[in-house]
Protein backbone atom coordinates (compact mmCIF):
# COMPACT_ATOMS: atom_id res chain seq x y z
CA UNK A 1 0.00 0.00 0.00
CA UNK A 2 1.29 3.45 -0.92
CA UNK A 3 2.17 5.88 1.80
CA UNK A 4 -0.45 8.68 1.86
CA UNK A 5 -0.03 12.31 2.86
CA UNK A 6 -1.28 15.85 2.17
CA UNK A 7 0.34 18.89 0.55
CA UNK A 8 -1.52 21.80 2.14
CA UNK A 9 -3.00 22.52 5.60
CA UNK A 10 -6.71 21.93 6.11
CA UNK A 11 -8.83 23.63 8.79
CA UNK A 12 -12.29 23.03 10.27
CA UNK A 13 -14.18 24.62 13.15
CA UNK A 14 -17.19 23.84 15.35
CA UNK A 15 -18.91 25.53 18.27
CA UNK A 16 -20.68 23.41 20.89
CA UNK A 17 -22.22 24.89 24.05
CA UNK A 18 -20.08 28.02 23.70
CA UNK A 19 -16.86 25.99 23.38
CA UNK A 20 -14.95 26.60 20.17
CA UNK A 21 -12.99 23.78 18.50
CA UNK A 22 -10.53 24.42 15.65
CA UNK A 23 -8.85 21.47 13.91
CA UNK A 24 -5.70 22.06 11.86
CA UNK A 25 -4.25 19.24 9.76
CA UNK A 26 -0.89 20.00 8.15
CA UNK A 27 2.05 18.30 6.42
CA UNK A 28 5.27 17.84 8.40
CA UNK A 29 8.23 15.48 8.18
CA UNK A 30 9.98 15.67 11.58
CA UNK A 31 9.25 16.11 15.27
CA UNK A 32 11.19 19.37 15.17
CA UNK A 33 9.02 20.71 12.35
CA UNK A 34 5.87 19.61 14.20
CA UNK A 35 6.97 21.43 17.36
CA UNK A 36 7.72 24.58 15.36
CA UNK A 37 4.27 24.48 13.76
CA UNK A 38 2.61 23.76 17.11
CA UNK A 39 4.30 26.87 18.54
CA UNK A 40 2.99 28.89 15.59
CA UNK A 41 -0.54 27.57 16.12
CA UNK A 42 -0.38 28.60 19.78
CA UNK A 43 0.56 32.11 18.65
CA UNK A 44 -2.21 32.13 16.04
CA UNK A 45 -4.79 30.96 18.61
CA UNK A 46 -3.60 32.53 21.88
CA UNK A 47 -5.04 31.81 25.30
CA UNK A 48 -6.90 28.66 24.23
CA UNK A 49 -7.70 26.15 26.96
CA UNK A 50 -6.24 23.11 25.19
CA UNK A 51 -3.99 22.33 22.22
CA UNK A 52 -4.51 18.59 21.74
CA UNK A 53 -2.51 16.91 19.02
CA UNK A 54 -1.28 13.83 17.21
CA UNK A 55 1.33 13.30 14.55
CA UNK A 56 2.45 10.48 12.26
CA UNK A 57 5.79 10.81 10.55
CA UNK A 58 7.74 8.24 8.57
CA UNK A 59 8.91 6.30 11.64
CA UNK A 60 7.58 8.26 14.62
CA UNK A 61 4.19 8.83 16.19
CA UNK A 62 3.06 10.97 19.12
CA UNK A 63 0.01 12.49 20.76
CA UNK A 64 -1.08 14.70 23.66
CA UNK A 65 -4.39 15.34 25.44
CA UNK A 66 -3.00 18.66 26.77
CA UNK A 67 -5.11 18.66 29.92
CA UNK A 68 -8.23 16.92 28.60
CA UNK A 69 -9.07 13.53 30.20
CA UNK A 70 -6.32 10.97 29.60
CA UNK A 71 -6.42 9.35 26.12
CA UNK A 72 -9.70 11.14 25.30
CA UNK A 73 -8.37 13.19 22.37
CA UNK A 74 -4.73 12.62 21.41
CA UNK A 75 -4.94 8.85 20.95
CA UNK A 76 -8.25 9.00 19.00
CA UNK A 77 -6.68 11.62 16.73
CA UNK A 78 -3.70 9.33 16.16
CA UNK A 79 -6.07 6.41 15.48
CA UNK A 80 -7.89 8.57 12.92
CA UNK A 81 -4.62 9.21 11.08
CA UNK A 82 -3.70 5.52 11.26
CA UNK A 83 -7.11 4.51 9.93
CA UNK A 84 -6.67 6.74 6.89
CA UNK A 85 -3.11 5.51 6.34
CA UNK A 86 -1.78 9.06 6.62
CA UNK A 87 1.83 9.88 7.43
CA UNK A 88 4.11 12.94 7.25
CA UNK A 89 1.28 14.87 8.94
CA UNK A 90 0.41 16.65 12.17
CA UNK A 91 -3.01 17.26 13.70
CA UNK A 92 -3.76 19.93 16.29
CA UNK A 93 -7.23 20.61 17.70
CA UNK A 94 -7.49 23.88 19.61
CA UNK A 95 -10.24 24.30 22.19
CA UNK A 96 -11.54 27.46 23.79
CA UNK A 97 -13.63 26.33 26.76
CA UNK A 98 -17.03 28.03 26.82
CA UNK A 99 -17.89 27.39 30.46
CA UNK A 100 -20.08 24.29 30.12
CA UNK A 101 -18.65 20.79 30.48
CA UNK A 102 -19.64 18.43 27.68
CA UNK A 103 -19.16 15.10 29.40
CA UNK A 104 -16.51 12.62 28.31
CA UNK A 105 -18.50 10.87 25.57
CA UNK A 106 -19.68 14.05 23.89
CA UNK A 107 -16.27 15.67 24.31
CA UNK A 108 -14.58 12.83 22.41
CA UNK A 109 -17.24 12.92 19.67
CA UNK A 110 -16.87 16.66 19.10
CA UNK A 111 -13.10 16.48 18.87
CA UNK A 112 -13.30 13.64 16.35
CA UNK A 113 -16.08 15.32 14.35
CA UNK A 114 -14.14 18.54 13.84
CA UNK A 115 -10.96 16.58 13.09
CA UNK A 116 -12.82 14.45 10.54
CA UNK A 117 -14.09 17.60 8.83
CA UNK A 118 -10.53 18.92 8.49
CA UNK A 119 -9.45 15.55 7.09
CA UNK A 120 -12.33 15.48 4.58
CA UNK A 121 -11.25 18.88 3.29
CA UNK A 122 -7.67 17.78 2.57
CA UNK A 123 -6.82 16.35 -0.88
CA UNK A 124 -4.78 13.17 -0.46
CA UNK A 125 -1.58 12.21 -2.27
CA UNK A 126 0.32 8.96 -2.65
CA UNK A 127 3.99 9.28 -1.69
CA UNK A 128 6.17 7.83 -4.45
CA UNK A 129 9.89 7.24 -3.68
CA UNK A 130 11.85 9.30 -6.18
CA UNK A 131 15.34 10.29 -7.28
CA UNK A 132 16.34 13.89 -7.90
CA UNK A 133 19.18 14.49 -10.35
CA UNK A 134 21.05 17.67 -11.18
CA UNK A 135 22.10 17.32 -14.80
CA UNK A 136 24.27 19.18 -17.29
CA UNK A 137 23.80 18.63 -21.00
CA UNK A 138 23.98 20.18 -24.44
CA UNK A 139 20.82 21.82 -25.79
CA UNK A 140 19.72 18.98 -28.05
CA UNK A 141 19.91 16.41 -25.22
CA UNK A 142 18.05 18.81 -22.94
CA UNK A 143 15.22 19.10 -25.47
CA UNK A 144 15.04 15.31 -25.81
CA UNK A 145 14.85 14.81 -22.03
CA UNK A 146 12.22 17.55 -21.85
CA UNK A 147 10.03 15.64 -24.35
CA UNK A 148 10.56 12.38 -22.45
CA UNK A 149 9.56 14.14 -19.23
CA UNK A 150 6.12 14.90 -20.66
CA UNK A 151 5.65 11.28 -21.72
CA UNK A 152 7.01 9.56 -18.62
CA UNK A 153 5.95 11.95 -15.87
CA UNK A 154 9.39 13.30 -15.01
CA UNK A 155 9.45 16.73 -13.39
CA UNK A 156 11.98 19.34 -14.57
CA UNK A 157 13.12 22.37 -12.60
CA UNK A 158 15.98 24.69 -11.62
CA UNK A 159 17.02 25.40 -15.21
CA UNK A 160 20.01 27.60 -16.11
CA UNK A 161 21.25 28.25 -19.65
CA UNK A 162 24.73 29.15 -20.88
CA UNK A 163 26.99 27.20 -23.25
CA UNK A 164 25.25 24.14 -21.76
CA UNK A 165 22.06 23.56 -19.78
CA UNK A 166 21.91 22.72 -16.10
CA UNK A 167 18.59 21.48 -14.78
CA UNK A 168 17.10 19.23 -12.12
CA UNK A 169 15.04 16.16 -12.89
CA UNK A 170 12.71 14.41 -10.46
CA UNK A 171 11.63 10.92 -11.43
CA UNK A 172 10.02 7.82 -9.97
CA UNK A 173 12.74 5.77 -8.28
CA UNK A 174 11.78 2.67 -10.29
CA UNK A 175 12.68 4.49 -13.53
CA UNK A 176 16.18 5.66 -12.64
CA UNK A 177 18.01 2.63 -14.09
CA UNK A 178 16.10 2.92 -17.38
CA UNK A 179 16.91 6.63 -17.54
CA UNK A 180 20.61 6.07 -16.90
CA UNK A 181 20.80 3.28 -19.51
CA UNK A 182 19.30 5.51 -22.22
CA UNK A 183 21.11 8.70 -21.17
CA UNK A 184 23.14 10.40 -23.89
CA UNK A 185 26.94 10.62 -23.38
CA UNK A 186 26.53 14.40 -23.58
CA UNK A 187 24.53 14.37 -20.33
CA UNK A 188 26.38 14.48 -17.01
CA UNK A 189 24.88 13.73 -13.59
CA UNK A 190 26.27 16.39 -11.25
CA UNK A 191 24.42 15.34 -8.08
CA UNK A 192 21.96 12.62 -7.13
CA UNK A 193 19.50 12.64 -4.20
CA UNK A 194 17.92 9.26 -3.47
CA UNK A 195 15.51 10.18 -0.67
CA UNK A 196 13.29 12.49 -2.72
CA UNK A 197 9.54 11.92 -3.16
CA UNK A 198 6.83 12.54 -5.73
CA UNK A 199 3.28 13.28 -4.56
CA UNK A 200 0.65 11.73 -6.83
CA UNK A 201 -2.94 12.94 -6.46
CA UNK A 202 -5.45 10.34 -5.30
CA UNK A 203 -9.15 10.22 -6.28
CA UNK A 204 -11.35 11.94 -3.71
Amino acid sequence: MDEITIKEPSLAEEKVLASRFIAILFPCVSVEEFETLLTKIKKDYPKATHYCYAYRLQKEEGFSDDGEPSRSVGLPLLSLLRGKGLSRVGFVVVRYFGGTKLGLGRLKRVYLEVASKALEGAPLFAVIPAVKLLLESDYSSYERIKKEALLRGYSLGEESFSSSVRFSLLLDGTLIRQFEETMSPSVTILTRTDNAIILRSLPQ
